[in-house]
């Protein structure tokens, strides 16, 4: 009997695979007066209303990933093993395109399995150094594309919670869809706290540190610049102990004709103090544009051959017989299709069942 190996793709996005485990609890239970808490609530308005400003833009972007023997050979780019993509995000509120692509495609040659097959499932675990992407989403549907794989996953909870997590605001270190920023969003419980962190300098700049996180894992210090927009210029992630895990820093920031700041370029760090060669990530902009996009600009182009399929059944697949365009606009039909595909297989199934009754 042979046997069918199905292939799971472990691949690490930005800082995702970092664990910012920690506790913070002198923090969240230090007195705060009521000029502090106003000073956070204004620090947070500040921050979002720049952020704010850019609903709706396109912007082309380079990630380069690599590691770095010091933190100023990463604030120099001075990388070794360098992996390049090329990004692209066009935004129109909730309506999204988004595009990670790998600038050598020999980077998305499988490297072979280190182990064998799982004993439950069957699977084989394996890697790869560098993987394309591409997402579009409306505030409902969202769909993920692999290009390189001709497979593409589409439902509802792709387009309530998109994943995008790597950009030029988000410096890669803010999590998905920058909900672990300084708004932070993404936590709720009643361990979670924000306090303003006081007046310090950073590079001879005169920056005012906001405190966010849990107290029962991390926290994050995030130093906001009140000349440029209040955006974060420099962003710390503190662990349990109080080793420094995590460090990003924007080191060029562009002035936008709408009076708002977007970020020119970052360098973001994991382990900084660490001994040995740290990973870096800098993300660099390439250009920006502040007008609505088209239409057309939101959609992407599936190849032929191409399978598309509704997690997390599985159960039917949608095979594009020629080369389709797929828009944002065009997702809500799509996913009828792959749910009317499953709905005719279940059907099959249970007939099939029935004649051998």
């Amino acid at each position: 009997m042979s046997t069918t190996v199905r292939t799971v793709w472990l691949v690490a996005t930005a800082l995702a695979a970092v664990s910012f485990a920690g506790d913070a609890a002198d923090l969240s239970r230090a007195p705060g007066s009521s000029e502090a808490d106003a000073k956070t609530t204004a620090l947070e308005r500040a921050y979002l209303s720049n952020r704010e400003a850019f609903r709706e833009f396109s912007c082309r972007f380079v990630v380069k990933r690599g590691r770095a023997f010091t933190t100023e050979d990463a604030l120099a780019g001075k990388l070794s093993d360098v992996v390049v993509r090329n990004g692209l995000w066009v935004v129109d509120g909730a309506r999204q395109r988004y595009e990670l692509i790998c600038e050598d495609p020999k980077s998305e040659i499988l490297v072979p399995p280190s182990a064998g097959l799982a004993k439950d499932n069957r699977l084989v675990y394996t890697s790869v150094k560098c993987l394309s992407e591409t997402f579009i989403c409306d505030d409902v549907v969202g769909l993920t594309y692999a290009p390189k794989h001709l497979v593409a996953n589409i439902g509802t909870s792709l387009g309530a919670e998109p994943r995008i997590t790597v950009t030029p605001l988000s410096y890669g270190i803010m999590g998905v869809n920058e909900t672990s920023g300084p708004i932070f969003s993404s936590t709720v419980g009643s361990d979670v706290f924000r306090r303003y962190g006081g007046v310090k300098e950073v590079a001879g700049a005169r920056l005012e540190a906001l405190l966010v996180g849990k107290s029962s894992s991390f926290y994050k210090e995030f130093s906001l610049d009140a000349k440029r927009g209040f955006l974060p210029v420099e962003v710390r992630y503190y662990s349990r102990d109080g080793v420094l895990a995590g460090l990003a820093v924007v080191t060029k920031i562009r002035k936008c004709p709408n009076n708002a700041y977007f970020p020119e370029r970052s360098v973001t760090l994991v382990n900084p103090d660490a001994p040995g060669p740290k990973q870096v990530w800098v993300i660099e902009l390439r250009d920006l544009t502040l007008t609505r996009p088209a239409e057309e600009e939101l959609a992407i182009e599936l190849v032929e051959g191409t399978e598309i399929v509704e997690p997390p059944t599985m159960l039917a697949r949608v095979r594009l017989s020629k080369t389709q365009t797929v828009g944002v606009k065009d997702l809500g039909q799509l996913l009828d299709r792959c749910r009317d595909a499953r709905r005719a297989e279940l059907q099959r199934r249970i007939g099939a069942n029935r004649d051998e009754q």
